[in-house]
């Protein structure tokens, strides 16, 4: 058998995973039952803690003999409960990040709709200017146009 302080040194190390023996002790520690569950829907193995609270289970997934996988319920999160974290609400940082997000989603729609709308507004004073610039020429154009015919009229009064 394995020798307590280097079972501890060897759990340390980068590349090794738990077993039984830590699924048990965290089991034990948080006060949750643990279910181990492996191409059903069934669990495999159950893993009782000491005292028998009301926490829901945790649930892993093994795989391939030698991988475990959380498994959890996004509609009912319980993910840090048995911690013994005073005021800790499961599923609170999910409802607050999703409410951060729409409300970062409905400020970027509403600055959208803002440079959208100030776009067409460019648009169209940039039309009204062109018109205005057009209606200038043209009138300009009639004005020199008038003023050479009352040129010529006027030159050939003086001839008669």
């Amino acid at each position: 058998t394995e020798d307590f302080h280097q079972y501890v040194r060897r759990k340390r190390e980068a590349d090794c995973f738990g077993n039984n023996i830590e699924i048990q002790a965290m089991s034990e520690l948080y006060n949750r039952s643990i279910e181990v569950y492996q191409y059903g829907t069934a669990p495999i193995n159950i893993f009782q803690s000491v005292y028998h609270a009301q926490n829901a289970p945790i649930r892993i997934s093994y795989h391939f003999g030698s991988h475990y996988n959380s498994i959890t319920d996004p509609a009912n999160p319980s993910v840090g409960v048995g911690l013994g974290l005073a005021g800790l609400e499961p599923g609170l940082a999910d409802r607050s990040l999703l409410k951060g997000v729409c409300a970062a989603s409905e400020q970027e729609a509403v600055e959208e709709a803002m440079f959208r709308d100030q776009m067409l507004a460019s648009d169209w004073e940039a039309t009204a200017n062109d018109l205005e610039q057009q209606v200038k020429q043209a009138s300009y154009l009639e004005y020199l146009k008038e003023r050479a015919g009352s040129a010529q009229a006027e030159a050939a009064r003086r001839k008669r």
